[in-house]
C-alpha cells in the first residue's frame, strides 16, 4: 500500500498517531511539536481539556509555520470528571491502572484541524471502556515491561492492555490518539484528500 503526502502538518510527538495515519494511508508534510502547559484548569471537565488542549497544540505550531494547514489531537482517560494524563512514574501508572480495572471509563480523543486560513475545525470522539478485573500479577507484569509511559491513563491498548478490555462502545483507533473516521472527515471536508 503506498502512503501519501498530504499538504498537512502534524503537532504531535505520537508515534501512535504517525501509525494510525498511515492505515489511512496518508503521511503528514511534516510532524512539529507542539510545546505547551497540558494542566487541566481546575473544574475542567475532560471533554473540555482535550478540546482545549487539541486547539492550543494547532494554535502553538502555527505560530512557528503560518499558513500551513495544522492536524493536532489530544487523548485523555477519564473516571466520570476526574481527568487521567500520562503517568510520570510506575507507582502513578499503576495507581491509575489499579483505579480503572473492573470499572467503566471513558477516553476523550480531540482532533483539531486549523486550515491555512485561520479556520479551526474540531472533533470530539469519546470511546466507553471497561476493563476487567486485574489481579497483582497482571498489572506488575505490565508495569514492567514499561508499555505504560507516554499513555493517557497508562494505557497501552494497542498492546498487551488490550487483553484487558471487557467492553468497549466507540473508536477503537481514538483509543489510541486519533479516531480516524472523524479524521478522514476533518482532511477530507478541508480538501486535502480528494
Amino acid at each position: 500500500m503506498t502512503t501519501k503526502q498530504l499538504d498537512f502538518i502534524l503537532a504531535s510527538q505520537s508515534p501512535r498517531r504517525v501509525a494510525l495515519l498511515a492505515q489511512l494511508s496518508i503521511a503528514p508534510q511534516a510532524i512539529v511539536p507542539a510545546i505547551i502547559d497540558e494542566v487541566p484548569r481546575r473544574d475542567e471537565l475532560p471533554k473540555d481539556f482535550v478540546i482545549r488542549m487539541a486547539k492550543a497544540k494547532a494554535q502553538a505550531v502555527a505560530t512557528q509555520q503560518p499558513q500551513k494547514n495544522i492536524l493536532s489531537a489530544d487523548t485523555v482517560v477519564a473516571m466520570g470528571r476526574r481527568i487521567l494524563l500520562k503517568p510520570e512514574s510506575a507507582e502513578a501508572a499503576t495507581a491509575m491502572i489499579k483505579k480503572l480495572q473492573g470499572r467503566r471509563s471513558r477516553i476523550y480523543t480531540a482532533m483539531t484541524l486549523l486550515t491555512r486560513d485561520g479556520v479551526l475545525h474540531n472533533r470530539l470522539s469519546v470511546t466507553k471502556i471497561k476493563l476487567k478485573e486485574l489481579n497483582s500479577q497482571e498489572i506488575k507484569n505490565y508495569i514492567t515491561r514499561d508499555e505504560w509511559r507516554g499513555r493517557a491513563g497508562g494505557l497501552a491498548l494497542d498492546q498487551s492492555a488490550a487483553a484487558w478490555l471487557a467492553w468497549l462502545n466507540g473508536s477503537p483507533t481514538a483509543c489510541l490518539g486519533l479516531d480516524l473516521k472523524m479524521t478522514y472527515q476533518l482532511l477530507k471536508g478541508a480538501g486535502l484528500l480528494s
